[in-house]
């Protein structure tokens, strides 16, 4: 008997979806999917319990840059006429200077020439030209008396889960309980 297998996730509220979908992390997902072998699968699968949704206020956060930000340097280095022979040498012994002190360099720099007054006010000009970032509300789900169960489905379960193959009297619902794997 060829069964016609019903999506029963169709008819759940984007509640429930969200949900059921938060139930799971991804790196367990990802681990998991890792281990299945290619094939068809079919899992047997009771779920009963309650869930609890969380679904806090959507927000706004500070923008990020995506500019080309050597490109910029250069432009205002540029409009600032600082492009004759004599500042592109003092400007590549910076470059060259704050390559070498590696992974401090930020550290290094400010103690050789304090620039905090002016990073900060560099900083907020960045900031102000970025535009916010709207971003929705995190989304918790804690579960109360959830259980899931692997296993055979039983004749009343079969019979809500595919109406439409309801056996005559004596068949057996051996075909629609599933296998583990299908071949």
């Amino acid at each position: 008997m060829k069964r016609d297998i019903q999506n029963g996730l169709d008819g759940l509220s984007h509640e429930t979806l969200v949900a059921i979908s938060k139930l799971v992390d991804k790196a367990k997902l990802t681990a998991a999917r890792e281990s299945i072998d290619p094939g068809i699968h079919t899992i047997d699968l009771l779920l009963v319990g309650q869930l609890e949704l969380e679904v806090r206020e959507d927000y706004s956060r500070k923008g990020t840059s995506r500019i080309p930000y050597t490109r910029v340097i250069a432009m205002l280095l540029q409009r600032a006429g600082v492009t004759g022979e004599a500042s592109l040498k003092v400007l590549e012994e910076v470059l060259k200077e704050a390559h070498d002190m590696g992974k401090d360099a930020a550290t290094e720099l400010e103690k050789a020439v304090p620039v905090s007054k002016g990073l900060k006010s560099f900083s907020e000009l960045v900031n102000k030209s970025l535009p916010p970032i709207d971003c929705k509300g995190a989304t918790k789900v804690s579960s109360i008396g959830l259980v899931a169960q692997e296993r055979r489905l039983t004749r009343s379960e079969a019979e809500l889960l595919f109406p439409a193959n309801t056996p005559d009297g004596d068949e057996q619902y051996s075909d629609l309980g599933g296998s583990n794997e299908r071949q």
